[in-house]
């Protein structure tokens, strides 16, 4: 009887340590990538650079080029998006409308402060 309540105490333990780790874990890379979102462009092109520099082993000049590079493609990507942005918000704003006829009134009120709160959160305009 013994045996068998160290066992399960041994399962216990272990299951416990994994589930502890698990959370930890996804916490830690939570906390990263919100990090890198909030940082904007400078944390994003730090991250790609860093890994950039980690699986290529650049040397100092080659790192500094490549930061340069991906500085110039963050600003066109950012220059595209901005061209593109009113064509996006009329695609989802139809998005939108159709989603409503198939919701409730009340669902549609959460809906469109859900839309606003994005809206909001990432500076779009009506």
């Amino acid at each position: 009887m013994k045996r068998w309540k160290v066992t399960v105490a041994l399962v216990v333990v272990f299951i416990s340590g994994i589930l502890t780790g698990s959370v930890l874990t996804g916490l830690y890379i939570k906390q990263g990538m919100a990090k890198v979102i909030n940082g904007g462009p400078p944390a994003v092109k730090n991250v790609i650079v860093k890994r950039l520099d980690e699986k290529l082993n650049l040397t100092k000049q080659q790192r500094t080029e490549i930061e340069r590079i991906v500085g110039q493609t963050q600003v066109e990507i950012l220059k595209l998006r901005q061209k593109n942005q009113p064509e996006i918000e009329r695609i989802i704003d139809d998005g939108i409308t159709k989603m409503k006829t198939n919701l409730t009134p009340e669902q549609q009120k959460t809906l469109e402060a859900m839309y606003k709160n994005v809206k909001d959160k990432w500076h779009i305009k009506d």
